[in-house]
This record gives structure tokens, C-alpha cells and sequence, in this order.
């Protein structure tokens, strides 16, 4: 039976209509919010509604979120790519529905989950890992954020970018979405392995400085730091003038990157002195990159055939 893969991701709301619902969807995840559902419903609703108007402002000054489109396209080429196994897209929060997709893929024959977040989360591949968790024949490949092939890929095309003309002297930012520090006391790995994955980046950059900063946290809680900002401040007091930022969470741009990145972080640190500021751009359809998650499909798959077969 020819495997499916479901590339995995939260999604996102396509135009101004889908926000709130999709918002409601993120806080109703008890991964997202750690509550019975009797308090986490309630206050899924009233967050979603107290943070819908700046999302609004967010999405329709980047178009709408491109996540769904760009995962889609990503599985279309895949396909075309090859025929031994069968890519289909699956969101978390939107249309087509992760354990939807898993669910039909499982009563074909073995799926193999494959998100777009590079490193383990309790809220990425915890989420999936939930939704699937009741099917046969599933299986969460493992995180691929300290392989050594993705980290060439992603320090080629940093090194792409610092070889363009600008302002020196140069630093890069790591950027990578933040979590709260209370659950990373419960054990999530998130954090220790961006670090790693930074060290590893910071390795094959040793003549500029590199920073790791952590972006959008929210509300009253304590995320872990350093955040964009004080980072971008403490860069431009030392004397640099050209920002390189490469984001390490995500392969697929969405919001978090087309406009925190692109749009605000830039705004800020032209205020801070600095006089050029490029952005790596996420994977999304690069055909490097899709080649390497068809090779590492293929080492997951292999491991599922003489492995565990639940997620």
C-alpha cells in the first residue's frame, strides 16, 4: 500500500472573515492553554475576541495568511516529484482539517506525520501527536531541526544574503517564536533545541556575531527571552548597521514572519540606528528543500516499517 504523508501545520485564516474562528480553534487546544475545558473554552472565546481586532489589523496588511496555499503547493510538487508515497496537506486549525485528513489517509493504508516546524513543541507536534493519537498506522516523524543536511540548507541561504552588497558591519538574528518559561519547567524541548540549532548556525558564521531572540509573546505570563527588541537594541548599541534575521521555527511563512519580521522588527530597528535590515526568507516551496524532506520522508518511512506505528 503506498504510504501518505501529512505535511502538518496550524494553518492559517485566509482572508478577514476566518480570524476569530480560527483564533477560538488555537485557545480551545489544550496544548495552547493547560485548563479543564470547562475554564479553557470560555476564555478561548474571550481571548479570541479581545485579540481579533489586532489580528485583523496584522492579516489584512499582509494579504491573509499564505500557510494554507504554500503547504499546499508544497504537497503538489512533492507529488509530482515522485510516486512512492502520497503528500497531502493537513491543518490543525482550518480547512483541510489535520485529523480529518489522517483519520481518511489511515483507513487507505500507513501515514507518516511530517510537520513544517522544524523542532518538537508540546503546542506543534503535541497537538498533532493528540489529534492522531486514537488512529492505527500513524506515526510523527521525528523533529529534523538538528539534521545535518537542513542545517546546510538554511546556513546556505543565510550566507546568500550576508553576500549581498550593504552596510557592514553585519550581525545575524536568529529569531525563533517564543514559549512560556512555565512550560519549559514541564519539559518541553522546544527551547533547548532552537538553542542547539543556533549553535550549530552560530558554528558556520564565527566571523559576525550572531544573537538568538525570541518573538511574539503573549500576554501577562513569562515567555523566555531575549526578545526581538531588546536584541535589535543591544546589536545596534554595539555599532551595527546591517541586520541579517533568519528565522529558525519556521519553514512556511505566516504571519509571525511576513509581518512581526518584515513589517514591525524592521520599522524598530531602523528607529535603532541600523541602515539596512534583509530577512531570510522561510523553505516554502524551495525545491532544495522539498528534496530534502522527500529523503528524509524516505528514512521516516523506513523506521515506521520496523518501528512503532502509533504517533
Amino acid at each position: 500500500m503506498q504510504p501518505t504523508v501529512v505535511l502538518a501545520d496550524y494553518g492559517g485564516p485566509e482572508n478577514l472573515s476566518q480570524i476569530r474562528t480560527f483564533l477560538t480553534r488555537i485557545f480551545s487546544d489544550r496544548r495552547i492553554i493547560d485548563l479543564p475545558a470547562f475554564f479553557r473554552l470560555p476564555l478561548a472565546f474571550l481571548i479570541s475576541s479581545l485579540r481579533s481586532g489586532k489580528s485583523r489589523e496584522i492579516y489584512s496588511r499582509i494579504g491573509g495568511s499564505p500557510v494554507n496555499q504554500t503547504v499546499s503547493d508544497m504537497c503538489r510538487i512533492l507529488n509530482e516529484k515522485q510516486r512512492d508515497v502520497h503528500f497531502e496537506p493537513g491543518f490543525r486549525y482550518m480547512a483541510p482539517f489535520f485529523h480529518e485528513t489522517v483519520r481518511e489517509a489511515s483507513k487507505k493504508g500507513p501515514v507518516l506525520v511530517l510537520p513544517t516546524f522544524p523542532q518538537y513543541s508540546y503546542s506543534t507536534y503535541g497537538s498533532l501527536k493528540d489529534a492522531a493519537a486514537d488512529l492505527e498506522g500513524v506515526r510523527l516523524a521525528e523533529p529534523y531541526y538538528n539534521n545535518d543536511t537542513f542545517i546546510d540548507l538554511l546556513s546556505t541561504k543565510i550566507g546568500s544574503v550576508l553576500e549581498t552588497p550593504g552596510s557592514e558591519p553585519a550581525a545575524i538574528l536568529l529569531t525563533a517564536h517564543s514559549i512560556p518559561e512555565s512550560i519549559v519547567r514541564k519539559g518541553d524541548p522546544y527551547i533547548s533545541q532552537v538553542k542547539e540549532q543556533a549553535e550549530e548556525i552560530c558554528a558556520r558564521f564565527s566571523d559576525i556575531p550572531v544573537q538568538l531572540a525570541f518573538q511574539s509573546p503573549l500576554g501577562p505570563v513569562k515567555w523566555v527571552g531575549p526578545f526581538l527588541e531588546e536584541s535589535v537594541r543591544a546589536l545596534a548599541q554595539d555599532g551595527i548597521r546591517r541586520l541579517v534575521i533568519a528565522p529558525l521555527s519556521f519553514t512556511v511563512d505566516n504571519s509571525e514572519t511576513l509581518y512581526e519580521l518584515d513589517l514591525y522588527l524592521r520599522e524598530f530597528a531602523g528607529k535603532m540606528g541600523m541602515e539596512r535590515v534583509d530577512r531570510v526568507s522561510c523553505f516554502n516551496t524551495d525545491s532544495s528543500f522539498l528534496n530534502f524532506l522527500l529523503d528524509y520522508t524516505g528514512s521516516q518511512l523506513k523506521g515506521m516499517e520496523s518501528g512503532e506505528s502509533r504517533p
